[in-house]
């Protein structure tokens, strides 16, 4: 399934939404990686122009020296996002549990905009409303694409949300 642009949105049309900036990994010099600076710009952008949003950040956050969720927290602090609106995820190893994390966070009830890059958008999208979401939107941040990577974990993300769903039945 390729990305459908109209499954974009601004945040201005939903009611207290949170933005889900998800990982894509940080340099050995502790700054952010060139995709997740754009993900990570992008939020802040979104963030600016939309009133009450909550943020999450959403990655590795096991490393004590620098952890990925405290480089992206971080960023967007310094660059304007106030602290009382960052929720941090630590345990965002993956797409799937960063949605499930979210969903733990926020609730999934909570209008969601996933910020990532285009190839990722109907993944994440997918995983997310498998886990409950029903109101999911994709914020594209622009860049560079890892066709080979996404490729590979659309199926992951298959076999993951197949067994959420089928889980949820029993």
């Amino acid at each position: 399934m390729l990305h459908d642009e109209s499954t974009y949105t601004s945040t201005q049309n939903c009611d207290k939404p949170a933005l889900l900036v998800l990982g894509s990994g940080v340099l050995s010099n502790g700054q952010p990686g060139p995709i997740l600076k754009q993900r990570l710009d992008k939020t802040i952008e979104l963030y600016q122009s939309t009133p009450g949003v909550q943020v999450i950040v959403s990655g590795d956050g096991m490393s004590k020296s620098s952890s990925e969720t405290s480089v992206m927290r971080q960023y967007i602090e310094r660059r304007g996002v106030k602290t009382g609106d960052t929720k941090i995820d630590e345990e965002g190893f993956d797409t799937m549990r960063s949605c499930a994390n979210a969903a733990k966070i926020v609730g999934a009830q909570t209008p969601l905009v996933i910020v990532t890059q285009p190839i990722h958008a109907n993944r994440a999208s997918w995983l997310c409303q498998s886990v409950g979401f029903e109101n999911v939107t994709v914020a594209p941040a622009s860049g560079r694409e890892i066709f080979n990577r996404e490729f590979l974990a659309s199926y992951k993300a298959f076999a993951e949300g197949f067994y959420s769903r089928l889980s949820s039945i029993n």
